[in-house]
Parts: structure tokens; sequence; C-alpha cells
């Protein structure tokens, strides 16, 4: 576990640079190997039951409880994977503790930037620039066919919602490009600011006195956006 060590002080040197911000304090970083173990760690480390722990377990990859992440090295079979979770895992953390917890989110953007923080840290590693993910992740929409507007993406229960509807994967690809969509346009210093802001009102009206608009407006826009960027990207390739 030398490496996760490795991986999570990279993780914090990427958001004292993008963000200005890192994870305050300590925090205990435990290792499980499979479900079970994933289930017994979380248990011993909180007030839950095991048949408790088992079923908030369920297929996480990982989990935070307070300043403790619980991470399933079985789960993860690629240090693609590895470095990718990391960076995903310990901003969630850095959100969760600046917002005061993650409840009242925008989470299209709360998630969205942290999956945006694991693919930077991919390409840091050489694993592939940005801008090849971000092509990707068009190609896998339109394999898809169908796929969320960011703007039902807004609350973390209308994202666990589409989640159901839609698939874990085309949620987290539109929740990154529109992350993506805002910070080229308003700058990752503006996240921060609307974090501060979260931490005193709720995500939505946060978002409100920061951007300007609402949380689903701005996304509906960048959804547009996204599209005729899709339709660009494909009559690229089909000329």
């Amino acid at each position: 576990s030398d490496f996760y060590a490795a991986q999570a002080s990279a993780v914090q040197q990427l958001l004292a640079r993008r963000f200005g911000q890192t994870l305050h304090g300590s925090y205990t970083l435990v290792l499980a190997n499979g479900k079970d173990d994933l289930a017994r760690a979380v248990s011993d480390y909180s007030d839950m039951t095991p048949a408790e722990a088992k079923k908030t377990v369920g297929e996480s990859l990982w989990l935070e409880n307070g300043s403790t992440l619980f991470l399933d090295t079985a789960a993860l079979d690629s240090e693609r994977q590895q470095i990718f979770s990391m960076g995903v895992m310990l901003t969630r953390v850095m959100e969760a503790q600046a917002m005061g917890g993650t409840e009242k989110e925008v989470a299209w953007l709360a998630r969205g930037a942290a999956y945006l923080i694991g693919t930077l840290r991919l390409e840091e590693e050489g694993l592939g620039s940005l801008a090849d993910y971000r092509r990707t992740w068009y190609s896998v929409l339109q394999e898809k066919g169908r796929f969320p507007d960011a703007a039902s993406l807004t609350t973390p229960q209308a994202y666990e919602q589409a989640i159901a509807s839609f698939g874990d994967e085309s949620c987290s690809i539109v929740a990154e490009l529109a992350a993506d969509d805002l910070f080229a346009r308003r700058g990752w210093g503006s996240f921060v600011k609307w974090m501060r802001a979260a931490n005193l009102a709720d995500g939505e009206k946060a978002f409100q006195s920061v951007y300007g608009t609402s949380p689903a407006a701005y996304a509906s826009s960048a959804s547009a956006r996204l599209l005729r960027e899709m339709n660009r990207e494909s009559s690229m390739y089909t000329r």
C-alpha cells in the first residue's frame, strides 16, 4: 500500500493546484480485499452491524465515513482503476469537508468534478489525455444512444434515479462533461467558491449566487453544447 500512499499524495498535490485546497486534517485509508472484507472493515470502524455494513457496501468499490476511507482493492483490477478511484475518492472527501456533507450538493457538479480529478490523475501518469478521454466519452454515449440530460442529475436523489434508468457509466460521463464545460467557462477556482457557499446554504442556492443561474438551467445548456459537439465529432469520422 505504499502505492496508495503515493497516489493519495499525488491527488492532494493536484487538488492544491486546481482548487488551492486539499483535504484537512488526517484521514485513514482502509484497504480491503473483496466485498466481505470491505463489509467487515466498515462494520469494525463504525457502529453498523456486519449485516448492515454488507447492505451498505452493496456493489461499491469504495466508501467514505467521515475521515475514514474504505477501498476494495480486489475490485480495482488495473493500475488505471486504482489511480482513477483514488482521485475520485479523495476529491469526494474534500468536497464533503468543504460543504459540511454532500446531502445538499449539486450532484452533476460535485460528482463530475471528482471524476475529472480522477481523469486528470490518469493524464498525469501518462495514461491518456483528458481530450482523448473526452472523445471516448462521446463515443460511449453515442453507442448507448440514450443518456440523461445533465439537468436531471441536479440533486443526489435525482442522480440515483437516473442511474437506475440509464446506468452508472452514462450518468458519470454526462456529469463529468457538464462539470468540464463549467470549469472551461468559469474556471476551476469558481468551484471552491461554490463549495464554500454551499456550506452556508445549499448547493442549488450556492450555484445561483456563484454562477448567476440555476444549476438545472446551466446543465441544460451544457447538455445542448454536448450534443452539438458529439454530432460534430461523429460527422468528422463518417466523412
